[in-house]
């Protein structure tokens, strides 16, 4: 039996009023070749235009001549740019350096007292080396409580919003990414303030 009083049920009826639903379909960030690309996006597109984003995510693949995205579902970890490679890849440079020629993007994690998105990056890629979670697969199989709150730690990440974004980009169904376009989504259709957690 539905309970049409239900939250979901009411956001179901507002997606189905809004949305051609037959029609849509994931965007292409949800078809990355590597665990990598995945962090630097989560990384960079939150307080950022998406487009921002989704360039710089191009430009390191351009740089190391990179697959961007999966020709098919296949992500077999030996097709796959790892973890340690991202994060040599900037140890080499300099987060400074990686942010100016590599990515061409110096965003900051906030305005106040922020670090670089690339050092952000640099961060996680170090947490996520000494777990041994090198692979788009590794996040559903190793990526556990304890070392969430590490990447939650690091600057600029300690709403989750990145973190959730990270388990969607690797193939989590059952999460979202809380940002401040599905919480108003969320509140208009609800009518009620939804907050992070909720979302």
């Amino acid at each position: 039996m539905i309970d049409m009083e239900s939250d979901a049920y009411q956001i179901a009826l507002r997606c189905n009023d809004l949305f051609d639903l037959k029609r849509c379909k994931l965007s292409e960030e949800y078809n990355y070749a590597s665990l990598p690309l995945c962090v630097i996006d989560c990384i960079f597109s939150i307080r950022s235009k998406y487009s921002s984003t989704r360039n710089t995510v191009i430009r390191y693949c351009d740089y190391y001549k990179l697959k961007r995205l999966k020709d098919d579902d296949d992500i077999s970890k030996c097709k796959q740019h790892t973890i340690s490679e991202l994060k040599n890849n900037i140890e080499c440079m300099g987060s400074e350096n990686f942010a100016n020629v590599v990515l061409k993007n110096r965003q900051r994690t906030s305005t106040t007292n922020g670090i670089l998105k690339s050092e952000a990056v640099f961060q996680w890629a170090k947490i996520l080396e000494k777990h041994n979670i090198q692979y788009i697969q590794d996040v559903e199989n190793k990526l556990d409580e304890k070392i969430e709150q590490m990447l939650l730690q690091v600057s600029g990440q300690k709403s989750g919003i990145s973190l959730s974004y990270l388990h969607m980009l690797c193939g989590d169904e059952n999460t979202c990414k809380p940002d401040r376009h599905i919480l108003r989504f969320l509140s208009e259709s609800l009518q009620r303030t939804v907050d992070t957690q909720e979302a």
